[in-house]
């Protein structure tokens, strides 16, 4: 599953919602946990109509720094980054 995402994210295709399905022999598996905060970045931004320019502009960074947190390949951020994300978006990501 983390392979599929990153090479969606990186083609920029549109990422399904996921559902949940019930019964016999259904496993839940989750991404690694930078897919997830990539694809949870974008998908709040996208939500609030925020481009990634204005949400490097919020946060005191380069847009280009910001790019690379949208992309789990690149993306390494700091908890105390993460925190300022939680704060500009004001949502709860971890």
């Amino acid at each position: 599953m983390t392979g599929i995402l990153k090479c969606m994210i990186e083609a920029d295709e549109k990422i399904p919602t996921p559902s949940k399905l019930t019964g016999k022999n259904i496993y839940y598996i989750s991404p690694d946990k930078s897919v997830i905060l990539a694809l949870e970045l974008k998908m709040i931004r996208l939500a609030k109509g925020i481009t990634q320019k204005e949400i490097a502009e919020m946060l005191g960074i380069k847009y280009q720094q910001y790019q690379k947190y949208e992309n789990p390949a690149k993306a390494n951020p700091t908890l105390k980054t993460i925190q300022k994300f939680e704060k500009v978006l004001q949502v709860n990501l971890i």
